[in-house]
């Protein structure tokens, strides 16, 4: 509501994949994120765009903003750390989460399959 139309959102995801099943309010924390650290701090028109992709070895799911880049070094903040505790919890060494400033700046929770199953 606080930004209005200055918030604009997209989706990617692949209609088969609509089914899958992943941890509850496992990327909310990372647009929360998005929003706060990213586009509050810019003047103009901010996007998120959320694009969930899997090939025969990895679920992955990437939160994009236009937003200014992320620091250098370890992100703070209890979202994230949280959300990497979870996946850790639930996937172990099967599940990572990333940050990228460019070419376009996204972080990305990455779950690895086995045997076509989220493992």
């Amino acid at each position: 509501m606080r930004f209005g139309d200055r918030l604009n959102f997209e989706i990617e995801c692949n209609p088969e994949l609509f089914e899958l099943q992943i941890p509850q309010l496992l990327i909310q924390p990372l647009v929360e994120n998005a929003i706060k650290h990213g586009l509050s701090k810019i003047t103009g028109n901010g996007l998120i765009k959320i694009v969930i992709t899997k090939d025969e070895k990895k679920l992955s799911l990437k939160i994009y903003d236009n937003g200014p880049a992320f620091p250098h070094g370890p992100l703070p903040g209890y979202g994230i750390r949280n959300t990497q505790e979870r996946i850790i919890l639930l996937y172990g060494k099967n599940a990572s989460i990333n940050w990228n400033n460019t070419p376009e700046k996204f972080i990305a929770i990455n779950l690895t399959f086995k045997n076509q199953e989220l493992f």
